[in-house]
């Protein structure tokens, strides 16, 4: 039996994928699974599962390579596949079409049983619940609580603990500084880049301060996005003995180890703040346009900081890419934060 998972998200919405895959595994022991990422950085979300998957394949549609696109899809629906799965939060037309080019001799997912999508359902489920509800008609109970699990690289964790010298009576506190993902003003032209979710470097920068000011060593986490965002860090910050800066010094890989050997990771509704609750990493997220109940990671261990405005929560409204003040990040100020982390 062929199987393939489609998943063309970024990297947090992988991550939340994990339990269904794990599920589908489960009922299909001996099937040949494909997982179709968009990324091939999210291929490492995929390995660090220790899931059983036979293929990964990246396909990213908005490519501007038109024609590996194009042989990408014949190759795909070439395949044969006997069962197609799509991911809860794809837009319904979008997942429709997808599955009529690939022309899977089953296709299972809610857009296809009930025309329903993450973006109808995000005010009642969390990520984890939706994907899991798409496979019900496969007679896969959705019930369980099921958490992503990651596993990091034991050699990397060695190593980077080698490398950076961490004095183990301190804690180590890992700050994603970015700003999360964009989402575009306008979707079809992709222009308009919005941080919707962005607390800002200079918030990220005063807590640094404070946290080097109660001795802890803080370890900047991000990739090639958020090395602008050092020019923002003074060198005397940058250079205290007890930072240590590793924005877009290591794969994802590596920042998986890396976030390991934190006592708690800190950041905004993004990919890493996944990565690390799935590595069993106490998070601390900073919340706002999104529901942490249906966007925030997904463990006991997990605490988010959000305002109490009436504005919160407009993710799957036009105000989620519109809105000019962010007020609800705003307001949330440095006190809140390190109150979460109870350290």
């Amino acid at each position: 039996m062929k199987i393939l998972i489609e998943a063309l998200h970024g990297l947090g919405d992988t991550v939340c994928l994990l339990p269904m895959i794990v599920k589908v595994r489960e009922k299909y022991p001996e099937a040949e699974i494909t997982v179709l990422l968009k990324f091939g950085i999210n291929k490492a979300i995929i390995e660090a599962s220790k899931i059983k998957i036979e293929h990964v394949f990246i396909l990213n549609m908005y490519s501007s390579d038109v024609l590996s696109t194009l042989k990408k899809l014949i190759f795909l629906h070439n395949q044969n596949f006997d069962l197609a799965i799509s991911s809860a939060n794809t837009p319904i037309n979008k997942a429709k079409l997808f599955m009529k080019l690939i022309n899977p001799k089953k296709v299972v997912g809610l857009q296809h049983e009930k025309n329903l999508c993450f973006d109808l359902l995000h005010d009642k489920y969390h990520f984890v619940e939706a994907n899991l509800m798409a496979i019900k008609s496969l007679d896969i109970s959705s019930q369980d609580h099921i958490a992503p699990k990651l596993y990091a690289e034991t050699s990397i964790k060695t190593q980077l603990r080698k490398d950076m010298q961490l004095n183990s009576s301190m804690k180590l506190i890992g700050l994603c500084i970015g700003d999360a993902d964009f989402s575009y003003r306008n979707r079809w032209l992709r222009t308009g880049k919005v941080f919707t979710r962005g607390w800002g470097i200079s918030n990220m920068l005063s807590l640094t301060r404070e946290l080097l000011a109660k001795t802890y060593t803080v370890v900047l986490i991000g990739g090639k996005l958020e090395e602008n965002l050092l020019e923002n860090i003074p060198n005397e910050i940058l250079e205290n003995k007890n930072l240590i800066n590793m924005v877009n010094k290591t794969n994802l890989q590596e920042s998986m180890a890396l976030v390991t050997l934190c006592d708690v990771a800190v950041g905004v509704d993004t990919g890493m703040m996944h990565i690390a609750d799935a590595l069993g990493v106490k998070t601390v997220s900073i919340f706002g346009p999104t529901n942490p109940k249906t966007h925030g990671a997904y463990s006991d261990q997990a605490s988010f900081v959000e305002a109490d405005l009436p504005c919160k929560y407009c993710y799957g409204t036009k105000n989620y890419v519109e809105c000019k003040d962010r007020e609800c990040l705003k307001c949330i100020n440095v006190m809140d934060v390190l109150r979460a982390m109870k350290l």
